[in-house]
């Protein structure tokens, strides 16, 4: 009985190991988002967009000077690959260019994954900003269940060996 026990314990831990790397790797593996460009002041800083619920990213950039700006969204925070309002964004003059008429607007920007999109709100029509939402984003799930499968597997362990130490009292 002892063998099998061993051998259920080691068969459970070796799988909750398992699911645990799988769902680190499934909570790395998304690729980040983010704005790079005079809009943030300079071509050498990045503004990480949000993953909102629908499946988009967005950001608002706020207290932005009136003048014309540029820029374009990037993955993981390499040149390799940027994004305009047209998609992906190549050569010269891809930038996606924005004139804000008023001091300190807000600017949203929005990737949906294929093109950029932004919207320009005038100081003057700023209302206070809603709560966050807190609903999970889409592609989120899979994390969680690999939590919850290994969480189950550590309870079954618990449960085999309690059951045994009460075998052998």
């Amino acid at each position: 009985m002892k063998k099998i026990a061993k051998r259920v314990i080691t068969a459970v831990l070796a799988m909750a190991m398992v699911i645990g790397m799988m769902a680190m790797t499934a909570f790395a593996a998304d690729d980040t988002y983010s704005v790079i460009g005079t809009i943030n002041g300079n071509w050498d800083t990045d503004t990480e967009l949000v993953k909102q619920a629908d499946g988009t990213y967005s950001v608002d950039i706020k207290d932005v000077k009136a003048g014309s700006y540029e820029f374009k969204v990037r993955v993981n925070k390499a040149w390799d690959t940027s994004y305009n309002a047209d998609g992906v964004a190549v050569g010269e003059n891809s930038n996606v260019k924005v004139d804000v008429a008023k001091d300190g607007s807000t600017v949203t920007v929005t990737f949906d994954g294929e093109k950029v999109a932004y919207a320009v709100k005038d100081a003057s029509a700023a209302t206070p900003a809603a709560p966050a939402d807190k609903t999970p984003a889409a592609g989120d799930s899979s994390v969680m269940v690999y939590i919850v499968a290994a969480v189950a597997a550590l309870s079954a362990v618990v449960a085999v060996v309690a059951k045994r130490r009460s075998v052998e009292a």
